[in-house]
């Protein structure tokens, strides 16, 4: 489990327990009675929670919705808020426990719903604010103690949008990292089929190295193929094998993730570096990635064009995450990791997703 998605499991739970502790077992005001009202009201505490009024007396209590109230009473505009405030709270939670078991299951919860719930949790959260701590129940000339309970609502509402927060991020390039990946031994020399010749004009400089033609059996295979990328200043602006474009703002970038393809045909253990940034924007660097644009080292085999790319995203995203695999293939000599066989490189696909 990825950092991001234990924190969102963890502060979704800590805002739920928060939310159902406030609103359905605490008591939100108690007023003490000393001696109750005389003989014919022997009552001698009354407990205002979300949804009704207790009144106590000799251990025995009996309670009246607040519903059953009239809208305007002496006691205020409580009566009337608290209700609300007891069913929008509720609801915040189920938008929490939905988005935070969404990335569980899935790995990713929609941003939209993020947005909404952050909405939502900002406007709840001044109306519970307001009737915890403005609009209390008038009692006069008794004096109605505040219990913890609308602070810890006011906890269970923070809590909820941090947690919010991480059910919607990206997981960092180490989280995209599959457990099984394996060292892989240097790869004996393959046969080239001939580049294309690289035509000198008087457009920008492109890049030094060179691409190979797609293999025939790869065409349609791999998720997130980029078959063009131009190198700028600001990103790479990139076109995959299905058609669609992508701009990568190097302040985009999360991460970078260096491996090798299965080494069974169609994929004989092919270098790929993947740039991960906002979802859907995952570019994958292949050996048949033409670039143009700035000049990029590393014209030599796949390994050195790996690392050149890897040096690429270093020194444009200083903050971006490098697993410790691809940290070892950038520092040394050896091959990438590799990616043992297609269902790992399936589950390595669906995290990028």
């Amino acid at each position: 489990m990825g950092i991001d998605r234990a924190r969102a499991v963890v502060l979704g739970l800590v805002s739920l327990a928060l939310i159902i502790a406030s609103v359905l077992v605490m008591d939100w005001f108690v007023v003490r009675i000393g001696g109750g009202l005389g003989p014919d009201v022997p009552f001698d505490r009354v407990m205002f929670d979300l949804r009704s009024i207790k009144i106590c007396t000799s251990g025995v209590c009996a309670s009246v919705e607040l519903s059953q109230l009239p809208m305007l009473t002496r006691l205020g505009v409580y009566p009337s808020l608290a209700p609300a405030t007891f069913w929008t709270s509720l609801c915040f939670g189920v938008i929490v426990g939905i988005q935070c078991g969404t990335r569980v299951v899935t790995g990713g919860a929609p941003l939209s719903w993020t947005r909404f719930g952050y909405f939502l949790g900002t406007l709840f959260l001044a109306v519970a604010a307001a009737v915890g701590y403005i609009f209390t129940p008038d009692v006069a000339p008794f004096t109605a103690t505040r219990t913890a309970a609308p602070l810890l609502l006011i906890f269970g509402y923070v809590v909820g949008m941090v947690a919010l927060y991480f059910a919607s991020s990206m997981e960092t390039a180490a989280d995209l990292i599959d457990d099984r990946s394996q060292p892989l031994a240097p790869a004996r020399p393959r046969a080239r089929a001939p580049s294309a010749p690289i035509v000198e004009t008087d457009a920008p400089a492109v890049s030094r190295t060179r691409s190979r033609p797609i293999p025939p059996a790869l065409r349609g295979k791999l998720k997130y193929t980029t078959m063009t990328a131009e190198i700028t200043r600001a990103g790479l602006d990139a076109r995959r094998e299905d058609g669609s474009a992508r701009l990568v703002l190097w302040r985009d970038v999360v991460g970078a993730v260096a491996r090798r393809l299965p080494a069974e045909e169609p994929y004989a253990g092919t270098p790929f570096v993947d740039l991960v940034s906002t979802a859907g924007s995952t570019l994958r660097l292949l050996p048949w990635t033409r670039f143009s644009g700035e000049p990029l080292d590393g014209d030599g085999d796949d390994d050195a064009r790996v690392r050149a790319l890897l040096a690429l995203v270093i020194a444009r995203c200083p903050d971006a995450q490098i697993d410790r695999a691809t940290r070892t293939f950038f520092d040394g000599s050896e091959p990438p990791a590799q990616l043992p066989d297609e269902a790992t490189l399936g589950q390595h696909d669906a995290r990028l997703a």
